[in-house]
């Protein structure tokens, strides 16, 4: 017909490149390569961009115990025709670090990736868009009770009926320059592989094992690249921070698999930061966990949880919404299980949250008891209930993003939680599931939630 739709593109990507055999132990590839886009203007198809990348990819992994691969890349991006496309001239690199290494018949093992580059960040806006209850995200609470829905009102839902909003970004026209690294490691260390048969203090050292995993993304606008391409320099409250996501956990087990008695410690940390439209909005949460494990018999269990950290929110786009606040948690449990069919649980949860000075004099005393069974029938399926009496000291307004984070979406006082599920096998490979959950807090209704489920496993 001769017409272009608006939406009609077209791209031509060539590449070149020059590399050694795919047999060889070091193996390496230099590269060019150029890629042309085109959009409608005018009726006809118009070249409005032209990038060259150019660059050498090398790869040492003929060793089963080091293995080693990198990539090293720059594009050049030219804007033929500025009224085609918002997208910047710019010029980005790329460099990537991929290291695996066996140690000592693998009583140590790592993994690590490590990635800097450059290139242009936008500017995000964001609204929440109403989906049917359970299948979004975020909940509304409308704390000022003007009746608008406004973006320091959303939180995200701590029960399903509640999750009724997903949020959904919106890129602007706004771009900033940024320098990103990217990084991940995983290591393992297992003593048991080097003496499995060991006596005296080597038996005792087999009893250990531990583990750290950290992952980094960073993206900020420093031009000091000691800084930019340094993953353990950011901080979430770095002005010249961009976006960053961040986890770190490092645990330390002792006795991991025995059947009896077991320990484990834990150090973890995470924290997300993002540049909207209006400001950042930037996320923490850092503690240790002390977790222990007694089977007195081959039917009773006893498990024991700590956990002592601080978890805080710092908002500049959104008002109202900046806190700090420390938390102590006790969480004990009796496991009653005297064959593979029935498992009765007795829980209890003892936790203690204050506010920082800085921020307020909010605190949150609360005590949590609970029963949990569970009824297996092999081959049929499985039936399971929970029922929790949960009391809560706040002594505070509730209408605030920070209650909302304190009590986890319950209310001071008395409430109660209590759910049924039962799961049943109909054929070979048929599945169905009921679920029903209840809660009640003081001041609200009693909320009665169910859903039904049915999978095929082909």
């Amino acid at each position: 017909t001769d017409t272009f739709r608006l939406s009609t593109y077209a791209f031509f990507d060539r590449q070149a490149y020059i590399s050694n055999s795919d047999t060889s132990k070091f193996k390496y590839r230099i590269f060019y390569r150029v890629r042309t886009d085109d959009q409608v203007l005018n009726q006809q198809l118009t070249q409005y961009a032209y990038a060259e990348s150019y660059g050498i990819t090398t790869d040492f992994s003929n060793n089963p115990n080091i293995q080693v691969r990198t990539i090293t890349g720059v594009r050049r991006l030219y804007i033929d025709e500025p009224a085609l496309t918002a997208q910047e001239p710019e010029n980005t690199l790329n460099n990537r670090l991929e290291l695996n290494l066996k140690l000592f018949k693998n009583a140590i093992s790592s993994n690590t990736f490590y990635e800097v580059g450059s290139g242009l960040e936008t500017r995000r806006e964001f609204t929440y868009l109403q989906v049917p209850a359970g299948q979004g995200v975020y909940t509304w609470t409308d704390y000022n009770g003007n009746g608008i829905k406004e973006l320091n009102e959303f939180e995200i839902a701590p029960f399903p009926d509640l999750a009724q909003y997903i949020r959904v970004f919106t890129p602007s026209n706004e771009f900033i320059k940024v320098f990103s690294n990217q990084f991940s490691q995983i290591t393992n260390i297992r003593p048991s592989n080097v003496w499995k048969n060991a006596k005296g203090w080597k038996k005792l050292i087999n009893r250990f094992a531990a583990q750290s995993a950290v992952r980094i993304d960073a993206k900020t606008s420093t031009e000091d690249m000691a800084n930019a391409y340094n993953p353990f320099s950011s901080r979430v409250d770095d002005p010249e921070l961009i976006t960053f996501n961040s986890s770190v956990r490092n645990t330390l087990f002792f006795n991991r698999n025995d059947p009896k008695f077991g320990l484990d410690f834990n150090n973890q940390q995470t924290a997300n930061r993002a540049l909207l439209s209006n400001g950042f909005e930037a996320r923490f949460n850092r503690f240790n966990n002390f977790r222990l494990r007694w089977n007195f018999t081959d039917k009773l269990t006893f498990n024991v949880e700590t956990r002592q950290g601080v978890r805080g929110n710092q908002a500049e786009a959104i008002n109202n919404r900046d806190f700090t606040f420390d938390y102590v948690d006790l969480e004990p449990a009796f496991v009653y299980q005297p064959n593979a069919a029935f498992r009765f649980s007795l829980l209890y949860r003892r936790k203690n949250k204050v506010n920082r000075p800085e921020f307020g004099t909010e605190r949150l005393t609360g005590n949590d008891i609970g029963v949990d069974l569970k009824y297996n029938v092999l081959s049929k399926g499985s039936l399971q209930f929970r029922f929790n009496f949960i009391d809560l000291s706040y002594n505070a307004a509730e209408n605030t993003p920070l209650a909302f984070e304190m009590l986890e979406g319950l209310r001071s006082g008395r409430n109660l939680t209590w759910g049924i599920s039962w799961q049943r096998t109909l054929a070979n490979n048929m599945q169905l599931n009921l679920n029903y959950d209840g809660r009640r807090s003081p001041g609200v209704s009693t909320v009665h939630t169910g859903g039904v489920q049915v999978r095929a496993f082909f």
